[in-house]
């Protein structure tokens, strides 16, 4: 039969050696030691099946969702990365061989990463896969498509469904529709859209212009050619006509060259 000291001492050294270890497995639940730098309005935690309040200083546990509310916001933070919602935003938050994990479901989120930082952040907004080693990029879900800028540093986002990616720079976006489509927009020279295999499906637009410039651009410069046209018609209508034919050239306005005809016809003597 042991002595009682010795049973004491025993009973000690367990003891330790389990609070030793319990606190070990606390740390190591959150390795990446993100907490709320702020919350104002109504921003909750799923716990268990109950949406909780969270107040500035709460540690931010793997795999929990949160949210807010209209008049709510939320950010996330590690100390040098943060992670921002804006009222009615929701995701979810978990460890991914090292990585953190944001599974956006709604709303916006903006991201700062930094350079040097053990992991990256990985989005995973709706189809859309978005990596940033370091940079300041929002991701925005909602009405049936998905959109993400980025301010500072370059973005690489992948649709998941296709298998379509594209690399943006600073100042430019892209927009996620039904259906696998990638639309690109933003300043400088816009990115080319690529397939898994890294052939071009979707080349880059014109530097400074939305996805969808050349279009536009094209269709300006038809009506512009079209109204100069019919500008030049009508004014040699109204220079040979008489006053019938100036009355004829003027009620058709930008009319065709067949009335811009009859003009110059009743005009002569």
């Amino acid at each position: 039969m042991l002595d009682p000291d010795v049973r004491r001492r025993l009973w000690a050294i367990i003891f330790f050696g389990f609070t030793v270890a319990t606190s070990v497995d606390v740390r190591g639940a959150e390795p990446w030691a993100w907490k709320v730098a702020n919350a104002r309005g109504t921003a909750l935690v799923l716990v268990g099946q109950q949406w909780e309040v969270i107040s500035p200083g709460d540690p931010v546990l793997g795999g929990l969702p949160f949210r807010t509310l209209r008049s709510g916001r939320l950010e996330l933070s590690n100390g040098p990365e943060s992670i921002a919602f804006s009222g009615n935003a929701a995701a979810q938050i978990s460890d991914e061989n090292g990585n953190v994990l944001v599974t956006q479901y709604s709303g916006e989120l903006t991201i700062n990463s930094v350079p040097g930082n053990p992991g990256q952040i990985i989005v995973e907004a709706a189809t859309l896969s978005i990596n940033v080693e370091a940079g300041r990029f929002s991701t925005v879900v909602g009405e049936g498509r998905t959109e993400v800028h980025v301010a500072q540093g370059a973005a690489s986002v992948v649709d998941r469904a296709t298998g379509h990616q594209v690399v943006l720079a600073a100042g430019q976006s892209v927009t996620g529709l039904p259906g696998g489509d990638l639309k690109v927009a933003g300043s400088g020279t816009l990115p080319k859209v690529t397939d898994a295999a890294g052939e071009v499906v979707v080349e880059s637009t014109m530097a400074g212009s939305p996805a969808g410039a050349n279009n536009n651009n094209g269709n300006a410069s038809g009506s512009s050619n079209g109204n100069a046209a019919n500008s030049e018609n009508n004014s040699g209508g109204n220079s040979n006509g008489n006053a019938g034919g100036n009355g004829s050239g003027n009620s058709s306005g930008n009319g065709s060259s067949g009335n811009n005809g009859n003009g110059k016809g009743n005009g002569k003597p």
